[in-house]
């Protein structure tokens, strides 16, 4: 007999979390390590078990939404996650004898409970810790992959690194060992042995190409510049190494699904979709104006057609089981919302916008109510000169496209109204952005 260690509602939200909340973790690429290792480690580690325990009960109230709001419960949470963060600062305050792994599996599961609170702010600042972590492992010469654990955890924060930077955070160059090397010298030499080793050649590079278009700040296309030859030059090597990996996925894709990890049909599709979300956005980094998204219709449509693909299969009587109403990961709702934001097809950027509303996943830090709302705003504005024209004939011009939508302050999804900052090429003035606030209700 294993005696689960806790008291009897601790058990139970272990229970809960072990039966219930894992699959939201791991997506859709189960893994070991949230699936097995994870609920192991909460039996033998009390920081593991406060705060598993603590995104069990919110997961329950949050997301599935199986009981209702109670101050008890809520009390529960908060006692569990105070009991996880005082067990991890006595870690931290001990750096001779941290369990690194342990650190970053904590940080993992508050970042976890902040998303599933809706406090984006309260969640970067915990994925920016753990990259700080993992940084801070390598400047002081310790391995960052010993073993597969190591290498998942090593993943998790690249994605959650860039869901940081669509939310306004610098995306963080890790310092690295160049364990992928730029692979666009390959070519048809690149071969992947399973779906998750794909996975995890796509963030890296998409890493490297978000770190690119960072690093050109945002005002460039609308204000005249010269371009720098070292910029062109890693955006064509950036673009090369994307062009490579996609042959080399459906090479992949032609195999048995069961022999190369493929559990899930939605997983290739959620894949196909950040690439040419990554790929559509590096090739007009550089572009002076909107007018440039106009060549990527047929990226656009991968990443409708994959998004409904996905949708369809989530009510899939073989998977509905394994569909979720919240993931960790936010894999499907950014491509669909730079669709809708950046492809001024009508119907096409109407179907994006539709995708959204069906998908049935929250995922990480984005709240769907208010990325529908904005991205609709956004049509209504960019199409307000033709409104009289039928909807598949309104194609805005340039001067009435808008070129950077932002909220402010970038992490607060809940403030109602909500501010934002809205640009476009007529609000430049001679170099000069005159800034336009503007505030949605929702």
């Amino acid at each position: 007999m294993v005696l689960v260690p806790g008291n009897r509602e601790e058990r139970q939200y272990l229970h809960f979390f072990n039966t219930q909340a894992t699959r939201a973790l791991s997506g859709f690429f189960p893994s070991d390590f949230w699936n097995v290792f994870l609920p192991q480690l909460s039996h033998h580690n009390s920081t593991i078990r406060h705060a598993v325990t603590a995104v069990g009960v919110t997961y329950e109230q949050r997301a599935l939404q199986l009981t209702a709001k109670s101050s008890r419960s809520e009390s529960f949470a908060l006692q569990q996650y105070n009991k996880a963060i005082q067990s991890f600062s006595e870690q931290l305050s001990h750096p001779q004898t941290p369990n690194v792994d342990v650190i970053l599996i904590t940080c993992a599961l508050f970042i976890c409970l902040e998303m599933l609170r809706y406090d984006p702010t309260r969640a970067m600042d915990h994925i920016n810790g753990g990259l700080q972590i993992l940084q801070s492992r390598v400047n002081e010469g310790r391995p960052v992959m010993v073993n597969s654990f190591d290498r998942h955890l090593l993943r998790l924060f690249h994605r959650l690194n860039i869901q940081n930077s669509l939310f306004g955070r610098p995306l963080l160059s890790l310092d690295l060992p160049r364990e992928i090397p730029n692979i666009s010298s390959l070519g048809k030499a690149l071969e992947f042995e399973n779906i998750e080793q794909a996975r995890e050649v796509l963030i890296t590079i998409t890493n490297r190409a978000l770190y690119l278009i960072q690093s050109i700040n945002w005002v460039r296309p609308i204000v005249p510049e010269p371009v720098h030859q070292e910029r062109l030059q890693r955006k064509r090597a950036s673009k090369r190494e994307f062009e490579t990996w996609l042959t080399a996925f459906e090479a992949l894709k032609r195999k048995p699904p069961q022999s190369v990890g493929i559990s899930d049909p939605r997983a290739p599709l959620q894949l196909i979709m950040t690439y040419h979300a990554s790929y559509f956005w590096l090739c007009n980094c550089l572009s002076r104006d909107e007018m440039g998204y106009d060549a990527y219709y047929a990226n656009f449509e991968a990443i409708v057609t994959s998004a409904e693909q996905i949708i369809a299969l989530c009510s899939d009587p073989k998977l509905v089981s394994f569909t979720k109403p919240f993931s960790m990961d936010a894999e499907v709702t950014p491509p669909l919302w730079w669709t809708a934001y950046k492809c001024r097809h009508p119907v096409l950027r109407r179907r994006a916008i539709d995708a959204m509303k069906q998908y049935p996943t929250r995922e990480g830090m984005w709240e769907m109510k208010r990325q529908v709302m904005a991205v609709e705003m956004i049509v209504e504005r960019e199409e307000a000169a033709i409104s009289f024209l039928p909807v598949e004939r309104r194609l805005p011009d340039d001067d009435h496209r808008i070129y950077a939508w932002v909220f402010w302050p970038a992490g607060e999804s809940l403030l109602a109204p909500c501010p934002y900052l809205v640009i476009s090429k007529s609000d430049i003035v001679n170099g000069v952005i005159s800034q336009q606030w503007q505030d949605m209700y929702w």
